[in-house]
Formats: structure tokens, C-alpha cells, sequence
């Protein structure tokens, strides 16, 4: 099945991920919006439908810097498309540098940290009165850059639905890749709260950082590190980050939600706290360097601006669950 963008033509820019596609669109006036496509398999299960439609009015108006509103929804098509202008999705610049055998580095890994923290954080303040407590699926599908290199996010109350089918008992043979930015709680209870997209958050921009996941195997061995929130000891023993920044990220990736950081501004301001010499390129600089090799018209590579404050105060860990 093919989907509908109803007006909107595919310009040939995709990326594929493990359950849905980024497409590029544009308009006849030239404006240009990105689809979350879904599987065909997919497209019609909840929680892409009842559960949408539940939180549909934050999605298309969530008022927050730096968050995408949703322009349409074709629910039942699993089609979600939203005005984002052009961009660069976190996952095709990862891959871009590794292609390269390098990453992005270090200062645009705690840039995106830090702008993507202040994003969640106005998105938990404004959330909770559209019954809407957390992303539910914040990956680096997830997130992207404009051409100046802010932080965009996208898709937020859409799930990672390969790890609610593997949860639900559905899918016993997810895509390694979903692993990777999984919260233990998402293979668990189901349950989770603003502290889970921190996690998330973290674990996206370490692979940013030092361009390759914290933790890789097979589908068994992945389950049982998320799961067993081995995440946190395995940050604990890594190399690649400067002590200080690891510390921060140790605290983002606990197993138990409530000794993680308290907030995503908390994050953000832990964030700024070791800032300060961190080497290699800013995001707006990587977005300049990334943005000529993703040339209109060619398929993105596939795995087959943002606030300048938020409230400090503790969110409220109201809980999300996915089902």
C-alpha cells in the first residue's frame, strides 16, 4: 500500500527506521513538512489510533519552542505529517559521519542535549492538561536539525510500537536499533513519565557523541541490557566521554525513574555545568557540513529554533502508558 499525502508530493528525501519513514513533502507554495509513515503492518493497531486521537489536540498545538505541530493525521493510515520545514534528521547525521568512520563529537552532542532538555521540559509543563505525560518514543527518528542547526522534535506521543508489540507479547523479533534508546520501563510496566525521554535523550546523544550506541548485540542479549537497566553500569565503565560529562549522563540513564535528574531543565543546567572547553564542532556547524550530502531528490541513509530557558521546578511525574 502507498501512502496518502493528500496536496503534499514526496520530494524523494526518506528515511527508513525500524517502523515507520520519514518523507520529505512539499507544497505547492514551495513549504515543506515531514511525514511519520508507518508500516502497513502497523498502521491501523493501537496505539497509533484510539490513543492519538486521545492526545491529538497537544499534538497539533503544543505550543513549545522548538516542537513540531502535527498538520495532519490520517488516522488508521498510520500517516502523521508535520510542519517542519526542511531538516535533517539526528539519525541521518550520525550515520553521515560514521560513513566517514568518525562522529559529530562532543559539543554538538551536549548542544542537542541541552536544547532537546529545554523542549521536553516546556512539553511536560504544558503536556500534563492534554492528558499527554511523555514522548513515548523519542529516537533520533525523533529529533532533527534545521539549517542552522536547532533542535527540532517530532512525533511526540508517537510510540516505538515494535517495543509495545514486544511488551503486549506480539513481536518476539523487534529491530535491534529499537533497543537502543529504550527506557527500561518501556519492556516493563508500560508506565512512563518525562524522566524516560531523558533517558532516551541520553542515550541519543551519546551515539551522537562518539558515533556508535552505548551497548550493541542481538535482540536477546539487547532485551535483557534494557530490561535489567544495565544502561547506567555500562555508561559507568565507558571511555569515550570526559568524566565529568559521563557523571551527567549516568544520572540520566538509572534504572529506577526517581533517581534519575528530576527534570529535563535539571538535565539542561547539569548540561551547561561541563560546557564549558567541550571539544569538536557546534550543531550549527554540523548541520553545515551534513546538510550538502543529503541532496534534494536522493534517499536520506537508512538503518535497513529551541527555547533559551524553562522552569528549574521538579515536574510532577505524572505517567504515560503505552498499549
Amino acid at each position: 500500500m502507498t501512502a496518502e499525502y493528500g496536496d503534499w508530493t514526496p520530494t524523494g528525501r526518506k528515511t527508513a527506521g525500524p517502523d515507520s519513514e520519514l518523507v520529505e513533502l512539499s507544497g505547492a507554495d514551495g513549504a515543506v513538512r515531514t511525514a511519520i509513515t508507518y508500516h502497513e503492518r502497523y498502521a491501523a493497531m493501537e496505539p497509533l489510533t484510539t490513543s492519538v486521537e486521545l492526545v491529538r489536540s497537544f499534538m497539533e498545538f503544543p505550543m513549545v519552542m522548538g516542537m513540531a505541530d502535527m498538520a495532519d493525521a490520517r488516522i488508521g493510515e498510520g500517516v502523521f505529517i508535520y510542519d517542519t520545514g526542511p531538516v535533517i534528521p539526528i539519525v541521518d547525521v550520525v550515520r553521515a559521519y560514521r560513513d566517514k568512520r568518525g562522529a559529530a563529537g562532543i559539543k554538538a552532542g551536549l548542544e542537542l542535549a541541552r536544547e532537546v532538555a529545554l523542549i521536553l521540559q516546556e512539553a511536560a509543563d504544558n503536556g500534563p492538561m492534554h492528558n499527554i505525560y511523555s514522548s513515548t518514543g523519542l529516537t533520533p527518528w525523533r529529533l532533527a536539525l534545521t539549517s542552522d542547526g536547532a533542535a527540532v522534535v517530532l512525533g511526540y506521543g508517537l510510540p516505538q510500537i515494535q517495543m509495545v508489540d514486544l511488551r503486549e507479547g506480539r513481536d518476539e523479533k523487534p529491530r535491534e536499533e529499537n533497543f537502543y534508546y529504550c527506557p527500561p520501563e518501556r519492556l516493563t510496566s508500560g508506565y512512563e513519565d518525562i524522566s524516560s525521554d531523558v533517558f532516551a535523550l541520553a542515550l541519543i546523544c551519546y551515539e551522537l557523541m562518539t558515533g556508535k550506541p552505548l551497548y550493541e548485540g542481538k535482540t536477546e542479549e539487547l532485551e535483557t541490557i534494557v530490561k535489567m537497566g544495565q544502561a547506567q553500569t555500562l555508561m559507568m565503565k565507558d571511555k569515550a566521554l570526559p568524566a565529568a560529562i559521563r557523571d551527567v549522563f549516568v544520572q540520566a540513564l538509572a534504572f529506577d525513574p526517581s533517581n534519575r535528574w528530576d527534570s529535563p531543565a535539571e538535565f539542561a543546567a547539569a548540561i551547561d555545568g561541563v560546557m564549558n572547553g567541550a571539544k569538536g564542532k557546534s550543531l550549527a556547524e554540523v548541520a553545515k557540513e551534513v546538510a550538502p550530502t543529503l541532496r534534494k531528490g536522493k534517499s536520506l541513509r537508512s538503518t535497513t529554533a529551541a527555547p533559551a530557558s524553562a522552569p528549574a521546578g521538579r515536574v510532577t511525574r505524572s505517567r504515560t502508558r503505552t498499549d
